[in-house]
């Protein structure tokens, strides 16, 4: 029966509509629909992806289909500073001049380095760069991701409220603050 439904339908050179009507009208066909193309979510070759929990539950590969982000974005993330040497990280920094990827507002120099590794894990989970065969994937593989170091153990407030004040003169309107609670 489907050669024969396949003969009839390249013989005739039928639209897709009226294919459909005319193979609706035959009594064993139950039911009749365009041969619909899907493309799978887009999943990213970085060989942890599978180890990220978060990704999948907020639907990221979804997502993906339609944006992997920009470099016009510009995150700060008020941490414990990010490393810059990380492979899935270092394409996704941010430069500003004398600046460098961000400032140690802790130490008040241009050195942003992450001795703790909190800073760097939530850089990944935003800005990880994506589908380079490395480490893992962030939710927007491409996004500047800018470091503005508040503290290692322990947060402190007027290195906070400091890196505020400079994203806001630098305009960078995003923050990501994952500071913990009070000790």
């Amino acid at each position: 029966l489907i050669n024969l439904l396949d003969v009839l339908l390249k013989s005739e050179k039928m639209a897709v509509i009226s294919a459909i009507s005319k193979l609706s009208n035959i009594p064993y066909v139950v039911y009749a629909e365009p041969d619909y193309l899907y493309e799978p979510d887009i999943i990213p070759n970085d060989p942890d992806f599978e180890y990220l929990w978060g990704m999948p539950n907020i639907n990221a590969p979804l997502a993906w289909n339609y944006t992997t982000g920009t470099k016009q974005v510009v995150v700060g993330l008020l941490d414990s500073g990010i490393d810059a040497n990380h492979p899935d990280l270092r394409g996704n920094l941010w430069f500003n001049g004398p600046f460098f990827n961000g400032w140690n507002f802790v130490n008040n120099n241009p050195h942003p380095t992450d001795v703790t590794g909190h800073g760097t894990h939530v850089a990944g989970t935003i800005g990880a760069v994506g589908n380079n065969s490395i480490g893992i994937t962030g939710i927007c593989w491409n996004v500047q991701l800018a470091s503005f170091k508040i503290g290692d153990n322990r947060i402190e407030l007027a290195a906070a409220i400091n890196a505020i004040y400079f994203a806001n003169m630098m305009n960078i309107p995003i923050l990501n603050n994952s500071w913990g609670g009070r000790s």
